[in-house]
């Protein structure tokens, strides 16, 4: 992993580099939620000091369907009804790949097929967010990269594949609720046709941007709570937020979207930040919006 991360360093967009740290996952840490989440969030530094790196992104989308995967399909094998005792199982499960036989990955190679994993400990599950909260987590991400480094196509790109899987999981997962599901969550790769109808479509927080949001909305820079003798003065108002608990995360929607594309046009100083909200908001509504 650290050669990976050595070469994807050194040789922008390393194509090969990323997809060995790819290889290496699917081989040595598939199924593993603890070890995805932590490279999701390890990885959210690296995206933001290379904003145009697509091979950079691709790897991050890489790892946001594998937990999406694999929270869903516990989830499923949480809520599914148990057979009673002395009775045989009304579905049979799929049958594991037989060893050595390959399967295709997103870039059409054919890699051997990775060990069965193993069903994910409560420990892993209660590390990781759920996954409305993967996906609000990464659509603030890419709101932040984009407001912060305007005029970049990978940021862009990257926003239309999160919001696509999205699309697609929630509607297979609103589809299928309260039923026995065990269909994996939506693949996504360049050659899904929704991804591909625009072409020209394509800073996380604590990463060189301290932003903190006011309770009037406004950003503001680096603000921290005074500290005396090392000990911080408490804000009555973060009090009372504390004790109401978290706010539940806003899910991607296309009223959202747009709003956000709006917001972008409204004060776009760069013509390439421009085009790109349009392309973008031109996939929403011919994509999304059918």
């Amino acid at each position: 992993m650290k050669v990976c991360a050595d070469a994807a360093s050194r040789y922008p967009s390393n194509y090969n580099a990323w997809s060995h740290r790819i290889w290496v996952l699917q081989n040595m840490a598939q199924g593993n939620l603890k070890v995805l989440h932590d490279e999701l969030s390890s990885l959210r530094e690296w995206v933001s000091m290379h904003v145009s790196d697509h091979s950079g992104f691709h790897y991050r989308q890489f790892l946001l369907k594998a937990l999406v995967r694999e929270l869903s399909q516990s989830m499923h094998h949480h809520h599914a009804p148990r057979p009673s005792l002395g009775s045989s199982s009304p579905r049979s499960p799929s049958p594991d790949p037989q060893p050595g036989h390959p399967h295709h990955q997103g870039n059409g190679e054919a890699t051997a097929a990775a060990p069965c994993p193993s069903p994910a400990t409560p420990e892993d599950q209660s590390s990781v967010p759920a996954v409305p909260q993967l996906f609000h987590q990464e659509m603030e991400l890419c709101t932040d990269l984009i407001q912060s480094f305007p005029g970049h196509e990978t940021l862009w790109c990257h926003r239309r594949h999160v919001f696509y899987l999205w699309h697609h999981w929630r509607r297979d997962h609103d589809h299928h609720d309260g039923r026995d599901c065990g269909n994996e969550s939506p693949q996504l790769n360049h050659t899904d046709a929704g991804l591909n109808s625009h072409p020209h479509t394509a800073s996380p927080r604590g990463v060189g941007l301290d932003r903190v949001e006011s309770r009037n909305g406004q950003a503001q820079e680096g603000q921290n709570a005074m500290e005396v003798d090392g000990v911080g003065v408490p804000d009555p108002r973060e009090t009372k937020r504390l004790k109401r608990g978290p706010p539940d995360p806003c899910p991607p929607a296309l009223p959202s979207e747009h709003g956000f594309i709006a917001s972008i046009l409204d004060g776009c100083r760069s013509p390439e930040q421009g085009c790109f909200a349009l392309a973008y908001r031109k996939w929403l509504d011919s994509v999304i919006g059918q």
